[in-house]
């Protein structure tokens, strides 16, 4: 856990009425009270203060607010700096505390010392992530804030399951009745689960999704399906897609991001021009290891360019035109509506490693296959299912370590002053 000083502009850049620098750290009350000229132990608790400016003429002052060690955001020394909205103004504070001893915050360092320091759990990290960073849709920003709710009510009712398969289990005579409850005990458990998985997935960035594949394969028809409404030219001329097509949208429940890309000429067709070579090379330099690759073709049959599925982190292969012609992938037609489905689910289950949603999902399947064997009759191999489903969901809830992925990828999603 580092203990320097840490200094940033907490306020959106650019002119404003009031502008506000954070410092953090132990240290930083009174290195703060140097830089204002302010008397030693001015800021020494709870404390505020008017104070000049440095480096600005008479009467631009700052007002200036203090948390002891215990007390603030992050559980460190704290000090909000209000001066005026002029960017000259808040830089020349910045640098009198970069002159002083401070550093420069990296992106979300703040709310990484709250949670180190125990202020904030993993999820209230995720949940503040998608707020700040305005990653979630519309439509989900108010379920992010809900997430470490939705996990509480899940594990209340994964333990409710377990117990009464205990309780069967310990009693099988006494308890032979009641099979009707036990359906009700399930039902709710899986409803938790579905609403423990939505809100995680509008919590995270979203899935990035990318069309790809040969030129007239209907990339941007499939584009302008799941996106929901017409953003995509859709021309059975080759080579309509040039900069590509991007939105966010749901998907199965799951926030995605979607984006259109250029078709590619195989050997023997039609050399490219430049800029489709150029549109290409840009998507193509797009694709990351998180990311989902929606390969389509005629039928399945060009097989997927090994530079993309190299660099996404899964591949769905789509067999577009099944009215007319059939493949060994997901069959697809955009005419009939086949394989839509089929599509939106598989995009849905889609599971990159460390992310909340991903252990969402493989919590809620753990939970079904524990009903399949309750509806077997084996009580026992249920019991099992439901408690490594708990240790996962344990886990996810700040208490073990396969939640830091998840954490640092939402501190990456931070600004500077968070």
């Amino acid at each position: 856990m580092p203990r320097d000083v840490i200094a940033a502009l907490a306020s959106p850049a650019g002119e404003s009425a009031i502008a506000v620098v954070r410092a953090g750290g132990e240290g930083c009350l009174a290195l703060v009270e140097k830089i204002f000229s302010l008397e030693e132990g001015r800021l020494a608790g709870m404390r505020r203060a008017l104070a000049q400016c440095p480096g600005t003429t008479p009467g631009t002052e700052a007002l200036l607010i203090s948390w002891p060690s215990g007390r603030s955001f992050t559980g460190e020394e704290m000090v909000e700096i209000m001066c005026p909205g002029s960017m000259r103004v808040a830089r020349g504070v910045l640098v009198s505390l970069q002159k002083a001893g401070a550093r420069l915050a990296r992106p979300g360092e703040f709310t990484r010392r709250a949670f180190l320091n125990g202020r904030l759990s993993a999820l209230q990290v995720v949940a503040l992530a998608s707020i700040w960073s305005g990653d979630s849709p519309e439509d989900g920003a108010e379920g992010s804030t809900g997430l470490e709710e939705a996990a509480g009510s899940l594990e209340r009712a994964m333990e409710i399951l377990h117990e009464t398969l205990e309780a069967v289990m310990e009693f099988p005579d006494e308890l032979a009745g009641e099979a009707p409850a036990m359906e009700e005990v399930v039902r709710t458990a899986l409803g938790e689960a579905d609403r423990f998985s939505e809100t995680a997935s509008r919590s995270e960035c979203p899935l990035r999704v990318f069309i790809a594949g040969p030129v007239n394969a209907g990339k941007s028809t499939l584009f302008n399906i799941l996106a929901g409404r017409e953003m995509a030219v859709v021309s059975p001329e080759e080579g309509t897609t040039r900069d590509g097509a991007s939105c966010r949208t749901i998907i199965g429940g799951r926030a995605v991001e979607l984006f259109d890309t250029p078709g590619r000429r195989r050997n023997g067709e039609e050399a490219p021009s430049q800029v489709e070579r150029e549109a290409v090379r840009i998507s193509s330099g797009l694709i990351g290891p998180d990311d989902l690759l929606l390969w389509m073709s005629p039928g399945g049959r060009v097989e997927p360019d090994r530079d993309l599925s190299e660099r996404a982190g899964w591949t769905i292969e789509v067999s577009s035109f099944s009215d007319v012609v059939r493949g060994d992938g997901l069959n697809l037609s955009a005419r009939t509506g086949e394989g839509l489905e089929a599509l939106r689910g598989a995009v849905a289950s889609a599971r990159p490693d460390g992310l909340v949603c991903s252990a969402a999902l493989g919590i809620r399947d753990g939970i079904a296959r524990a009903a399949e064997s309750i509806d077997a009759g084996e009580f026992p191999q249920a019991s099992e299912e439901i408690a490594e489903a708990l240790a996962v969901l344990s886990s996810v809830m700040d208490r073990g370590a396969s939640i830091g992925l998840a954490v640092e990828r939402a501190l990456a999603r931070m600004c500077v002053g968070k």
